[in-house]
C-alpha cells in the first residue's frame, strides 16, 4: 500500500513538473532553447502526451538557422513529435514532400537534415511493429500490418530516389533488415492464421512488401560485389 502511496505521489509531482516546463514553451525563442524544453519533457512524460507532441509539430513548423548540431535537433524533434501524438503516415508524406522536392508543410525538413530524421523514423516504424499483437490475429491486426508494409515500401523508396546518400543507405540497410525479421517473426505467422478468412488482404500486403525487399537485395548484392565494406558491415551475414 506505502509503495502505491509513494507510486502516485511521484506521478503526481512528475505531472506538476512537466505541466510547469511546458509553459515555458511560449518564451523559448531559439531553436535549441526549443529543444532542451523538449529533451527535457520527454524525461518526465509518463505516457503520451498531446501538448508536448504539438509543441514539437509547432516547432518543426519553423524556419531556422542550422548550425553543427540542427539536424540531430530535428530528429529528436521528431522522435518526440512520434511519441507524443503524430501518425507514422503524416510523418512519412511530410518526408515525401522533402524527397519530392513539393515543400514540406514544416520547413524544419529538408534535405539536409533528412538522413538523422530518416533513421529516427524507420526506428519508430521497427517499434511500431513490434508492438502490434499478434496473439489472437483479427482484421485490426491485417491493418495495423499493412499500414507497417505501407510505410516502410514507401521509406524505402526515398533511398532510390535520393542519390548517393550514404547515411540514409547506411539505415535503409540496418533498419530493413531489422524490420523484415520482425515481420517474419511476427506478422508472416499472424498473416498465416488469416489467409482463408482475408486472402486478398494478406495477399496485398505480401506484395507490397516484396518491391523494398527486392530493392534492399539488391543494394546488399551490389556492395558486395563492388566491396563496399562501409556498407556490407550493416547487413548480417546470413
Amino acid at each position: 500500500y506505502q509503495r502505491r502511496v509513494r507510486e502516485a505521489v511521484v506521478s503526481t509531482q512528475s505531472t506538476g513538473t512537466l505541466q510547469y516546463l511546458l509553459s515555458f514553451s511560449e518564451g523559448c525563442t531559439s531553436f535549441f532553447s526549443q529543444v532542451s524544453l523538449v529533451r527535457c519533457c520527454s524525461v518526465i512524460a509518463d505516457g503520451q502526451h498531446p501538448r508536448l507532441g504539438e509543441i514539437c509539430r509547432k516547432c518543426l513548423e519553423g524556419t531556422w538557422e542550422g548550425g553543427p548540431k540542427h539536424s540531430d535537433g530535428v530528429a529528436m524533434l521528431v522522435r518526440s513529435w512520434l511519441e507524443h501524438g503524430a501518425e507514422m503516415e503524416e510523418v512519412v508524406g511530410e518526408l515525401q514532400r522533402v524527397v519530392d522536392k513539393t515543400g514540406s508543410n514544416l520547413p524544419s525538413l529538408t534535405r539536409s537534415t533528412l538522413p538523422p530524421v530518416y533513421r529516427v523514423v524507420c526506428e519508430k516504424l521497427v517499434g511500431n511493429l513490434r508492438k502490434i499483437s499478434t496473439d489472437t490475429p483479427d482484421e485490426n491486426t491485417v491493418i495495423d500490418l499493412a499500414e507497417c508494409v505501407n510505410n516502410f515500401a514507401v521509406l524505402i523508396s526515398f533511398i532510390k530516389q535520393i542519390n548517393n546518400s550514404r547515411p540514409m543507405i547506411r539505415s535503409a540497410l540496418t533498419l530493413g533488415q531489422r524490420f523484415l525479421e520482425v515481420f517474419l517473426s511476427k506478422g508472416l505467422p499472424a498473416l498465416s492464421g488469416l489467409m482463408k478468412e482475408q486472402w486478398l488482404e494478406v495477399q496485398s500486403i505480401l506484395k507490397r512488401l516484396q518491391t523494398p525487399t527486392r530493392y534492399l537485395h539488391h543494394v546488399t548484392g551490389h556492395s558486395k560485389s563492388i566491396r563496399d565494406i562501409a556498407l556490407t558491415a550493416k547487413v548480417s551475414p546470413r
